[in-house]
């Protein structure tokens, strides 16, 4: 059995591909802990089964969860084919359509019996939506104004965690939805929506200490480049002493900074990848 890292892009190519088929966010997420979930049982083949083709299946199998109009077997083939070759012409119907076609359908039967039909998982897309409704009704001046584009950069950031699922499985949904929405009013500068303020209402027993580590490690594993090492690092850091106050305060400012930086370089790829997605089309 491999390691996360190099599962990560496997978990990229589910990202991508739902973003090109416009999936809703949660088939995304559903997708993406399958796959994660198949990928940890020692009794998958991996020198056997092309991942991507498993992944791909993960796709159709969350489709059907979750009932998303827009995940069909022949669409998913086909991005998926585009994906994973970019330089080659589009697939056209003939052996080859066939095969593939057959062989994902196969495939959705195999996902199946590795999650054992275990089809359901916690995730923070309901928590996320309920804060950010009551937010905006309790800061109306800053978060009212700006509605949309926390909605917007909530969502990116949800998305983008998915490509890191064992993140989403170590912590509990309403914990995550709170150290999300904390790095969307960072990237978005609303520096009038204090997180004290407001996340002690969700949770009652808050720390902030722990929902900085949660978004450190959210910027290292899904917007980092240092893979293992930034994982045993973060490992460590959760089982130490924790920092002092000041010293802590200082690196949020400097956290706050880099999430800014990565939710716009996030944006700038999200952008680009749906206007090559809607010229394909």
């Amino acid at each position: 059995m491999t390691t996360s890292a190099n599962h990560r892009p496997i978990f990229e190519f589910i990202v991508e591909l739902g973003i090109r088929l416009q999936a809703d966010s949660l088939t995304v997420a559903f997708a993406s802990v399958y796959c994660h979930r198949v990928l940890r049982q020692k009794a998958f083949p991996g020198d056997q089964i092309c991942p991507f083709t498993m992944a791909s299946a993960c796709v159709l199998v969350a489709g059907k969860v979750t009932n998303d109009a827009r995940i069909n077997t022949r669409d998913v083939m086909n991005m998926a084919y585009s994906v994973l070759h970019p330089q080659m012409a589009p697939l056209e119907i003939g052996d080859l359509s066939y095969a593939l076609r057959e062989g994902l359908v196969e495939m959705e039967l195999v996902v199946l019996r590795f999650l054992r039909f275990r089809l359901n998982f916690e995730h923070p897309h309901q928590d996320l939506i309920l804060m950010l409704r009551l937010l905006r009704d309790w800061y109306p001046n800053s978060l009212g104004r700006r509605f949309d584009d926390a909605c917007r950069v909530s969502a990116m950031f949800l998305q983008d965690l998915y490509a890191e699922p064992q993140i989403v499985l170590d912590h509990k949904p309403r914990t995550l939805a709170v150290a999300l929405l904390s790095m969307a009013f960072s990237s978005l500068r609303l520096t009038d929506v204090v997180e004290e303020d407001w996340a002690t209402t969700f949770m009652p027993k808050y720390d902030g200490r722990h929902i900085a580590r949660i978004k450190r490690k959210i910027v290292d594993r899904v917007y980092g480049n240092n893979g293992d090492r930034e994982r045993e690092d973060e490992d460590t850091a959760d089982k130490t002493t924790r920092e002092g106050e000041e010293a802590q305060t200082a690196k949020e400012k400097g956290e706050d900074e880099v999430i800014a930086a990565a939710a716009a370089k996030r944006r700038k790829t999200v952008d680009a990848e749906r206007k090559r997605s809607a010229r394909e089309w």
